[in-house]
């Protein structure tokens, strides 16, 4: 396959499209048009756009791709991405639009504090843990048969493997830390 359809996959399969797909599957449990919108509204806000915001800030004042390739740039997109999940957390809790929103945005949250820690010496991919967590989130919050999303991991660490922006190891670790910390969430908040 050519580098240009790795670099689309890359894109669709980010953690600011994939929150969009999660929040949606959401959405669509809930039976009412008005609650769905305005989860998808905050969703799209504070699980996509918000996060995606520091990366184009960095890009246009820092000549950065963005991808966040370079690991010491990382941190700060992380921290503000945990702050922007945080407050939709707190919109969809204070809506009362759907408990399970609520978590998946803190399961969000904490995904990206949880990354800030080996991301200061290691480039964990926040893509795969940008499909791992939510999957993981879907499975534990509304049914097993959402495990069938973890295939996504597949183009994912094909994609960044091709394109040379991760090892294989920092696709695993993103993605079992993400396991990992959205269990703990879920099985704590539920």
């Amino acid at each position: 396959m050519s580098k240009r359809l790795w670099i689309i996959i890359s894109y669709l399969l980010s953690a600011p499209v994939f929150a969009l797909l999660a929040f949606l599957i959401l959405a669509l449990q809930l039976g009412d048009p008005a609650a769905s919108a305005k989860l998808m509204m905050i969703a799209i806000v504070f699980a996509s756009i918000l996060p995606s915001l520091t990366v184009v800030f960095l890009k246009t004042n820092h000549n950065v791709t963005y991808e966040l390739i370079e690991r010491e740039l990382r941190p700060k997109p992380l921290v503000l991405a945990s702050l922007s999940y945080l407050i939709g957390a707190i919109l969809l809790y204070r809506l009362a639009i759907s408990p399970e929103a609520t978590i998946l945005m803190l399961c969000y949250c904490f995904n990206a504090l949880a990354l800030l820690l080996p991301t200061l010496r290691w480039k964990v991919s926040i893509h795969a843990a940008g499909v791992a967590g939510p999957v993981t989130a879907l499975m534990l919050l509304l049914d097993s048969s959402y495990a069938l999303l973890y295939l996504c991991l597949v183009p994912v660490f094909l994609a960044r493997l091709k394109l040379k922006r991760h090892s294989f190891p920092e696709l695993v670790a993103g993605t079992l830390i993400s396991i990992l910390v959205t269990f703990i969430v879920v099985r704590i908040l539920l």
